[in-house]
Parts: structure tokens; C-alpha cells; sequence
């Protein structure tokens, strides 16, 4: 085996997306069938990039389409996940049920709000994993210690939403 194989982390593109619901604002998580909430994303191959996963992941799974994103950072445990935020459209549903038990918002306050759950499943049940918890922890204190710069990039994102819908 080579020294490159022995070395090499797994790569995964995380999706994080801000979302409103209800009048609660968030980053979306998923529920999976091990009782956690977890981040969007999956594993790269070697030929894929990170964010082309989180992007693919996202709307396999929940039907979101992505139209920007801004790489946030890179936090690294047993595998390296390269954390991407995400401009998308749409609404998220839950196109995999069973691999996917529910869909909520991650506040500031680390508080799960569930939006969507399978009939006769408890939400309340899960919790946040591990490496997803760090990951949103990170976003949150990014957004606290620098709100003129995603303030900017939403009013950015916002008018190139604005420019594809009119066509201006």
C-alpha cells in the first residue's frame, strides 16, 4: 500500500443552509435512522470535488437547488470536511424517507426545530452528532464575529436571485 493511501483522509462536502421557517431561522438539518440530526453532504470521490457533493446531496435528499455558495472552512476529524455555505431555492422535502426520519432548523442557540418528520416518528429523539455539532457551532460563531460580511453576501445573493427571476 502506498505511503498516499495510508495518509489520505476521506473528503466530504457539507451543505450549510440557512433557512426560515415559521418565523425561526436556522441551518437546515436531517434526522438519518441512527437518531441524528446531521449536516447535508456526503463522501467525495477522488475525481469530485467537495462542493459539487454538497450540492448533489442536498438535492437528492431534500430537493434543494443550490445557486451559490461561499467555502467557509475545512475542519478536520476522522474525516476532512470541507464546509460550504449555500445560496438555494425551493423548499426542502424529504425525498428518501427512511434513510431520512426528518428535516429541522439548527438555531443559534443549538436548539433543533423540526419542520418535517415520518408519520409515527418522535424527532425528539435525536440529537445533534458529533461533527455536525462542531461544524454548526463554527458556522455561528463566524456569522457573530463577522455579520457585515454575510449581511453582504445575502444582499448579493438576494439580487442574483432577483437578476435570474426578472431576467434584468
Amino acid at each position: 500500500m502506498s505511503t498516499l493511501a495510508i495518509n489520505a483522509k476521506q473528503r466530504h462536502g457539507t451543505a450549510i443552509v440557512e433557512y426560515t421557517w415559521r418565523g425561526t431561522c436556522g441551518v437546515l438539518v436531517l434526522g438519518d435512522n441512527q437518531r441524528h440530526w446531521r449536516l447535508p453532504g456526503g463522501d467525495a470521490d477522488m475525481e469530485e470535488s467537495c462542493l459539487a457533493v454538497a450540492v448533489r446531496e442536498l438535492r437528492d435528499w431534500i430537493g434543494m437547488c443550490a445557486y451559490a455558495s461561499v467555502p467557509l472552512f475545512i475542519d478536520e476529524h476522522d474525516v476532512q470536511h470541507q464546509a460550504f455555505l449555500l445560496q438555494t431555492s425551493g423548499q426542502p422535502r424529504m425525498l428518501r424517507p427512511g434513510a431520512i426520519t426528518a428535516i429541522g432548523l439548527c438555531t443559534i442557540h443549538m436548539q433543533v426545530k423540526t419542520m418535517l418528520q415520518l408519520p409515527d416518528f418522535d424527532a425528539s429523539m435525536l440529537r445533534i452528532s458529533g461533527s455536525s455539532d462542531g461544524i454548526i457551532r463554527r458556522f455561528w460563531h463566524m456569522k457573530a464575529r463577522s455579520p457585515l460580511f454575510f449581511e453582504s453576501l445575502h444582499t448579493c445573493w438576494r439580487d442574483l436571485n432577483h437578476l435570474q427571476l426578472t431576467g434584468s
